[in-house]
């Protein structure tokens, strides 16, 4: 027996029992190994508590009970799941299964008290189960059209994620739960899976019967603050409107809005907030019905389409670029 082993065997007799690090690499390259008491693995935790000042007690023992003295090797997931439950993964594997190159909301009820309660938790677990698969970005287009294939999209989410930004971080037109957003899923997931916690139905957005006409399409626009119509990296909306010749009409001054948001400001989603928060920064006149004023640009003048996520036709941009613009 060479000295190293007869040095493991003889501190194991003297009921002291070692701590094990390894580390392999591939490919048939790097290999690491160290064996430390329970004793050094206290000074090491007193050490970094020291340095990193968190408060840890002066102790310079750490009891690590042996095998042998806990009559069974108990495995890291078995020890995880008696001591803390499941991981915040595990259950968002619960929540959600992947098929193909899709994500899909496999478990429905999220205890939500209403429907746009249910719309912000199934946003944020989706960003949260996102984040911890390292699945990549997600834009902002994306996220919209994941709500929308799982019908958890409305008017009242997106007015919600516009007064909510400190919950994300955006990168351009990508977006991810930012350290609160994350805290907020977190404490989502506890509530879901806390059988304590009641369920409570709710009437699934579309599915309440309402009188005709009591609530027209798109109404009450929101004010988006985030946006920012006057970057110092960029044109301002206001400079825009000086270098183009235009009425004061809804129909043109819709257009010119999302030229500006779409091809100035290069942002990938627009839709009625935005253009409700163009005409309130500049304080001009809203239309009697901002949504009925952007439809009517779709159906009559052609120059818009997809109300949802407005984009401009050849016609919007040849009206624009030809017969708009200044000399």
């Amino acid at each position: 027996m060479d000295k190293e082993n007869s040095n493991i065997e003889r501190n194991l007799q003297d009921g002291e029992f070692l701590n094990v690090i390894r580390y392999t690499e591939n490919k048939d390259g790097k290999s690491f190994e160290a064996t430390f008491s329970n004793e050094a693995a206290g000074n090491i935790a007193v050490f970094f508590a020291q340095f990193f000042k968190m408060g840890f007690p002066p102790a310079r023992q750490v009891d690590v009970p042996s095998p042998a003295a806990a009559g069974s090797e108990i495995s890291h997931s078995e020890q995880r799941t008696a001591e803390a439950g499941e991981t915040d993964l595990e259950r968002l594997d619960r929540i959600f299964k992947r098929k193909d190159d899709a994500i899909l909301l496999s478990m429905k009820n999220l205890k939500a008290k209403n429907t746009t309660e249910n719309q912000v938790r199934v946003c944020l677990l989706y960003l949260y189960y996102c984040q911890l698969n390292n699945l990549g970005d997600v834009s902002r287009r994306g996220l919209y059209d994941f709500m929308r294939g799982v019908k958890a999209y409305s008017d009242s989410f997106r007015s919600w994620v516009s007064r909510n930004s400190s919950l994300f971080t955006r990168h351009g037109d990508f977006v991810e739960l930012s350290f609160e957003g994350q805290e907020k899923a977190k404490s989502i997931l506890n509530v879901v899976f806390d059988d304590s916690v009641s369920t409570a139905p709710f009437v699934q957005a579309g599915t309440r019967k309402t009188n005709p006409g009591s609530k027209k399409p798109g109404s009450q626009p929101v004010f988006l603050s985030e946006l920012d119509l006057s970057p110092s990296n960029s044109e301002s909306l206001d400079s825009f409107m000086k270098r183009h010749n235009y009425r004061e009409s809804a129909a043109q001054l819709n257009l010119l809005f999302v030229y500006y948001l779409k091809q100035i400001r290069k942002i990938e989603t627009v839709d009625k907030d935005h253009v409700f928060t163009c005409y309130r920064t500049l304080g001009l006149k809203l239309p009697k019905d901002l949504y009925h004023s952007i439809a009517d640009v779709i159906s009559k003048n052609r120059w818009l389409m997809n109300i949802s996520d407005l984009t401009l036709t050849s016609e919007g941009l040849n009206m624009v670029e030809q017969k708009m613009r200044l000399k």
